[in-house]
């Protein structure tokens, strides 16, 4: 996803309309804008929401990069854990106290998922093959879900309530 294209154009910028609602199959309306914060980037970021008609849900388009509720990349964060993992040290990117919040997070997933004892690589990497936010400290919206695949972006949503 070009960042600086969403930075410059806002809510012009063109997001992939969803057809369908991904948890009922309902009828999506557009929902406005949400200001969003990434990694890196001084301001909020205005991404695209959609509404279904028949559920009542909202979907918020963010960069598949993103896990839902995180600033910073799924790739980055797994990454941060990784080293934790190997060498018992934090990550010098991130600060102690948002690895800790990720790490307790992904202590939280392993015990859902019924994977007891110190965290380790082989649980952590179990959780992303199986599209789990290893990071959230969510019971209900753990999972990644993607949108429909489109040749000019691709982006994920946030789940309705219940789904899962």
């Amino acid at each position: 996803m070009d960042f600086k294209l969403l930075g410059a154009k806002g809510k012009s910028y063109r997001w992939p309309r969803l057809k369908r609602c991904p948890g009922c199959d309902g009828r999506l309306w557009g929902h406005g804008y949400a200001a969003r914060y990434f990694e890196g980037l001084g301001e909020a970021m205005w991404v695209k929401r959609f509404r279904c008609a028949d559920c009542a849900a909202v979907h918020t388009a963010r960069p598949q990069t993103h896990w839902r509720r995180f600033w910073a990349g799924g790739q980055e964060m797994v990454h941060s854990l990784t080293v934790k993992l190997r060498e018992n040290r934090w990550e010098a990117g991130f600060s102690r106290q948002r690895q800790q919040y990720w790490w307790q997070g992904l202590e939280k997933q392993l015990l859902r998922q019924g994977i007891v004892g110190a965290p380790s690589e082989g649980g952590l990497f179990q959780l992303v093959r199986q599209s789990i936010i290893a990071a959230t400290h969510s019971m209900k919206y753990f999972e990644i879900r993607n949108g429909p695949e489109v040749p000019y972006l691709r982006f994920a949503f946030t789940p309705r309530v219940g789904w899962g």
